[in-house]
């Protein structure tokens, strides 16, 4: 008896979708005949981050600097860091950044005015269209 994989097994030759064939207790691949290996692994349980300590844990998860992703408490060194850019994050950067997006005017200020922008050079080209 044959059960379809998940699509996770596939066939290192065609890339095929496995089978599970119970009988030799190993996925294969019907469209080349041949077996590609044993029963799947089950993956790692998942555990949390390591929390901070002492002082770090009453504040919140800083932003980075650089992509605004949340930042990642890496018990390893004791520092918080950001897991896209693979850089730390400096707990002075951490203030200057968390005050400077609390309640942004300029940054609404400035998406209003490329709205209007992006409005206006669409009927422009919508304009030009019509002439042309």
């Amino acid at each position: 008896m044959a059960a379809t994989a998940p699509s996770s097994v596939t066939c290192p030759r065609c890339g095929s979708l496995g089978v599970w064939h119970a009988s030799a207790n190993q996925w294969g691949c019907d469209h080349c005949r041949q077996l590609i290996g044993g029963p799947p692994q089950l993956p790692a349980p998942y555990v949390p981050p390591a929390m901070p300590p002492g002082p770090f844990a009453t504040q919140p998860v800083p932003q980075c600097p650089r992509c605004w992703g949340g930042g990642t408490w890496q018990p390893a060194v004791a520092k918080w860091g950001c897991d896209r850019c693979k850089s730390y994050i400096d707990p002075s950067t951490i203030a200057h950044v968390t005050a400077h997006n609390t309640g942004d005017a300029g940054l609404k200020i400035a998406k209003f005015m490329l709205w209007v922008i992006l409005i206006i050079a669409l009927i422009a080209i919508k304009v030009a269209i019509r002439r042309g």
